[in-house]
């Protein structure tokens, strides 16, 4: 048994909280009222390092109780995982629905064919439509998920699949340097961007930082062992990135040393799980798949002119704070009332 396995991780629950208030804040733009462009700057860095800390998180918690060589109990934990997640996708997607067909037509001005045709495109090949771009997480975890599982099953160790992973996200950075910089291009290159227009996805993204979880999870033990070292390095690494934010690829690079660093120095950082722990989780959970919806309706209902992301902030901050209120009360109680029936 892995010695992971025996030890509290509640310091990445809240570190999760903290950055789907990240995710929420980059999404609302509100330094855009106030011209901060170093603001913004910062926290689309931020934004990209918790996107791979999700990432990370996710592979690392999947395979603490998934023994490698692949058992018929751990591909099992794997495809549940997976059909999970693909339900947890397409049930917010069916929620974000009304945007979807709002953006096609009241703000592209699509015919009705082109629309139905757009909004499929979103759901099934790119993993997100008009107001609902957060949602590409899921089925980009849920795609990372199944190569492990195909990986896995054909016996490739994991220092292979880490291999092959980083090959994916090296061929993914290079093809958003091409694509951004107007490089010429082959077919190959012109036909992927024609289906799914962008490598924010389970093959380019996903893939290496659940790979990198996985990783983690097999081979780094607990420890607290140069901790501050570990921190300076996740800033330096970060400070980078900010610096270099105009080089797409080398501050992509930048930007995934720092979440492994920083993943890696949480890890060793034990904390005893407690109900504030599994609260933050829930929250962090709910925070990444709703805020966009009261976006959604502060821009289509009350937005009038221009200057006001920082009211759209505002309104997007409370609908969400109030909607993980109200989940947090309807499970307690759910729970009391299930208490009541033992």
């Amino acid at each position: 048994m892995n010695e992971c396995e025996n030890k509290n991780f509640a310091l990445i629950d809240y570190i999760k909280l903290l950055m789907a208030f990240v995710v929420l804040t980059y999404h609302c733009r509100p330094w855009d009222d106030f011209q901060a462009e170093g603001a913004g700057k910062l926290i689309s860095v931020l934004t990209a390092l918790a996107v791979a800390f999700f990432f990370i998180a996710s592979g690392f918690f999947l395979f603490l109780k998934i023994e490698i060589p692949l058992t018929k109990a751990g591909e099992k934990r794997l495809k549940k995982f997976i059909i999970r997640t693909v339900r947890l996708y397409l049930f917010w997607s069916l929620i974000y629905l009304p945007f979807a067909v709002y953006g096609e037509f009241a703000v592209y001005g699509e015919s009705i064919p082109k629309a139905i045709v757009k909004i499929l495109r979103g759901i099934l090949l790119l993993g997100r439509n008009y107001l609902s771009w957060q949602l590409w997480y899921l089925p980009a975890l849920a795609v990372a998920a199944g190569i492990l599982l195909l990986a896995l099953r054909v016996g490739l160790s994991e220092k292979k699949i880490l291999l092959l992973a980083t090959l994916f996200f090296l061929t993914g950075r290079w093809l958003d340097v091409v694509q951004e910089s107007g490089m010429p291009a082959g077919i190959v290159v012109r036909l992927y961007f024609f289906i799914f227009d962008s490598t924010s996805n389970g093959v380019f993204v996903g893939f290496f930082y659940v790979c990198l979880g996985m990783c983690m999870a097999k081979y780094r033990f607990v420890k607290k062992r140069w901790v501050g070292q570990k921190i300076w390095a996740t800033v330096a690494l970060g400070v980078a990135a900010f610096f270099l934010y105009q080089y797409y690829l080398i501050a992509s690079l930048f930007i995934a040393g720092a979440a492994a660093v920083l993943f890696e120095t949480i890890v060793g950082i034990e904390v005893k799980t407690s109900r504030m722990s599994y609260l933050a989780r829930r929250a962090s959970r709910n925070i990444y798949l709703i805020h966009m919806f009261f976006y959604g309706i502060y821009l289509i209902f009350f937005r009038t002119g221009e200057g006001k992301n920082l009211l759209a902030y505002l309104f997007t901050l409370t609908g969400t704070m109030i909607y993980v209120g109200v989940m947090e009360a309807v499970r307690r109680i759910s729970r009391r009332r299930e208490m009541r029936t033992i």
